[in-house]
């Protein structure tokens, strides 16, 4: 797919570069996500609030945002921090496949919890120099249409991760040795992973802008805080993933531990999710681009309102409503995924872009957290009936969604009363 980049050639190999690092590395963060996470994390004997607080991990570090500003603002190259970074996140996951393999992992669980949380850290100082990276690359006129294209290849092969991580662990638990097949699913996710260094040395490299060394200081993340239309967007995309937290570890708790469907059919649900979203990263890239992030937000948060409905009536004589969830979420929450990640970029024009990022991404980071928390809390603690409980989880979030869309649209509509009075 021709890419129409005001940048040289060079710029348009290292996008394609990009597009093929996100697809490897995807691996490994998904093998850490939702129903896999659940069943690794049972494996070493974590409780389901654990997990679920594990989860909310790849965005409640997002804190360390603000020390990767202070790193970049040091000078430091930000390709060769990249490349160190990526080398030890995606190689540690080495350790745990020697406790799968050769120890007992039930009675090391604090050494998973080690792991994945030194992973995440380095993970998210990863992320930010690599945004700082690409926000330099990529102009904000066609962002929307080069993260769509790589969202879209993205999803395209998760699909087939999924199938592949589900496939796999339903062959090793019919021989009854699941630690084996988490096992061997970790080392392709390190080997792709050490692949990702590779491609990284290959990588487009500009120097980092001087301008965009800001000081880190108190007065610097007070001028950020006090932009009222930066902090509403704020507001508004936190509030959504508040509501995606809550529900994210409890869906596939529902359906696995409550309703007994296998690993396989998790995966297609998955798979069906992500197929769709190959399509709907393409339109939403297009109306962030021809329509900015606060129509892509409302549009995407209306969707995934629109999904919650169906929980409530999810049950073992309706799977089909649990496939159709994954149509409705396939659609939206790809486009509230790539909204998402175009505001994490800034704008290369922005006062305080690098902190921006770090606001933004630290506030969405601590929300996410606080519903992975009340999800699994509300889940395990509200009653003795578990069934119940996960329903009230879906009430509290249909609420919780019909604000963040009130929110969205009032905030639309006084930034349309601004420009047309200009």
């Amino acid at each position: 797919m021709p890419l129409s980049m005001h940048s040289s050639d060079s710029i348009r190999q290292g996008l394609k570069i990009s597009t093929l690092e996100g697809v490897l590395a995807n691996f490994q963060y998904l093998l850490l996500q939702n129903a896999w996470l659940m069943g690794l994390g049972f494996l070493f004997g974590l409780s389901e609030t654990t997990v679920s607080i594990l989860s909310s991990f790849s965005f409640l570090f997002q804190i360390f945002y603000f020390v990767n500003v202070w790193i970049l603002n040091r000078g430091i190259d930000r390709k060769k921090w990249v490349m160190v970074l990526a080398l030890l996140a995606r190689s540690l996951w080495l350790i745990p496949i020697g406790v799968l393999l050769f120890g007992n992992p039930a009675s090391m669980g604090w050494l998973f919890v080690l792991i994945f949380t030194s992973y995440f850290i380095l993970d998210k100082l990863l992320a930010h120099g690599w945004n700082s990276w690409m926000s330099d690359l990529v102009v904000p006129g066609v962002r929307g249409k080069y993260f769509g294209f790589r969202q879209g290849i993205t999803a395209m092969v998760s699909a087939a991760y999924h199938v592949l991580i589900g496939w796999t662990l339903d062959r090793f638990t019919s021989n009854g040795d699941l630690s084996a097949g988490y096992a061997t699913l970790l080392a392709i996710s390190v080997l792709f992973g050490l692949i990702t260094v590779f491609l990284f040395s290959r990588q487009t490299h500009r120097e980092q802008p001087e301008t965009s060394r800001e000081p880190l200081n108190l007065a610097s993340i007070r001028m950020v805080l006090a932009d009222r239309p930066f902090m509403k967007t704020v507001f508004v995309s936190s509030t959504g993933l508040l509501s995606v937290g809550m529900v994210i570890m409890i869906i596939p708790i529902y359906m696995v531990e409550e309703q007994k469907i296998s690993y396989s059919t998790f995966a297609w649900y998955q798979s069906l999710i992500l197929g769709i979203g190959i399509i709907s990263y393409q339109i939403f890239g297009r109306i962030l681009d021809r329509f900015g992030v606060h129509v892509s937000l409302l549009s995407s948060l209306s969707g995934l309102l629109t999904s919650s409905f169906l929980w409530l009536f999810i049950n073992q004589s309706t799977l089909w409503l649990f496939f159709l969830d994954a149509v409705v979420i396939g659609v939206c929450y790809s486009g509230f995924l790539l909204t998402n990640a175009t505001i994490s970029l800034g704008k290369p024009s922005e006062p305080f872009r690098n902190i921006r990022i770090a606001v933004y991404a630290t506030t969405s980071g601590l929300a996410y957290f606080l519903g992975t928390w009340l999800g699994g809390a509300v889940t395990e603690s509200w009653s003795p009936d578990r069934e119940s409980n996960i329903l009230l989880v879906f009430t509290i979030t249909i609420l919780i969604r019909i604000f963040a869309v009130i929110a969205s649209a009032a905030h639309l509509i006084q930034l349309s009363r601004k420009r047309n009075s200009l």
